[in-house]
Parts: C-alpha cells; sequence; structure tokens
C-alpha cells in the first residue's frame, strides 16, 4: 500500500518538474506578445494593430474614410489574447456572431433600442404563430368530432 502511494507521489512530482520548462517557455512567449511594440508604438505596429493579418481575419479592422489607422483597446485586447493563445480566432467569430443577433439596429452597440426591438420581433413572431396554432386546434377539433360521430353512429361495438 505504501509503494502505490509513493509511487503515485513521485509520479505527481515528477510531472510537476517536467512541466517548468514549458511553464517557463510560456511566461517567456507571453512577455515577448505584450512587449512586442515596447513603450512606445510606431507606425508599422499601429499598422499591424489596426489592419494586420490578425485583424483581417477577426474582422474586427477599423474603415475610416479619413485613412487615420487606428486600434481600440479592445481590438488590441482581443490580437493580443489571441496571440497569446487564450482565445482562439473562432471563438472571437463566435462570440460577434452572438453579438450580431443580439443588436438589432446593427449600430454596433448594444443598447435599450436593441431591447425595444427584440421584444417588437418576438411579439411579431408569436401573434404570426397563433393563427396557425388555432387552425391546428380547430382542425384537431373536427377530426375528433368527425370520429366521435362516426362512433354515434355505429355504436360502442363499431
Amino acid at each position: 500500500v505504501y509503494v502505490l502511494v509513493a509511487g503515485t507521489i513521485l509520479l505527481h512530482n515528477m510531472s510537476l518538474i517536467s512541466k517548468i520548462p514549458l511553464d517557463l517557455r510560456k511566461i517567456r512567449i507571453e512577455r515577448a506578445v505584450l512587449s512586442q511594440f515596447g513603450e512606445h508604438l510606431d507606425d508599422s505596429g499601429l499598422q499591424e494593430l489596426a489592419s494586420g493579418p490578425l485583424i483581417r481575419r477577426l474582422q474586427v479592422a477599423s474603415d475610416r474614410t479619413d485613412g487615420l489607422r487606428e486600434c481600440t483597446r479592445e481590438m488590441f485586447a482581443l490580437a493580443m489574447l489571441v496571440r497569446l493563445g487564450r482565445i482562439s480566432e473562432r471563438d472571437v467569430r463566435a462570440t460577434f456572431e452572438a453579438f450580431r443577433r443580439l443588436d438589432r439596429d446593427n449600430d454596433g452597440m448594444l443598447n435599450t433600442k436593441d431591447i425595444i426591438y427584440g421584444e417588437v420581433a418576438k411579439r411579431k413572431k408569436r401573434r404570426s404563430e397563433v393563427p396557425i396554432q388555432r387552425l391546428e386546434v380547430e382542425e384537431h377539433r373536427a377530426e375528433n368530432e368527425e370520429a366521435m360521430g362516426t362512433k354515434r353512429f355505429f355504436g360502442n361495438g363499431g
């Protein structure tokens, strides 16, 4: 029994020790990603953050008519999280799709108008479903009455 417990503890400790180089590598990568632009951002760094390949794949690039490039805090955070491997591009696309479904007026923000539009759409949908449900109930009732009339005519024995 002691051998099994000691063996299990030894294997657990060995696995923790073997993970140390991986953890150190992960920390180095995180530092490199988060400090890749240093303390000051130059034009090429801004271009990469505002309209680089990752930003285009995530579909978060801002299209400005005045030609100025910009990177919002949210764009920066998403790009860094994807580069760090904390979230995937697929995760970002899925959350954007969920946002688009909730953004009823397509203004890029969730607000009270979206709630109102959502409630109106929900009520319209319910109203359009009610006549169909009533029709189904009436058809079902007619079938039952027809079946009951047949039973009365022929009696219980058929």
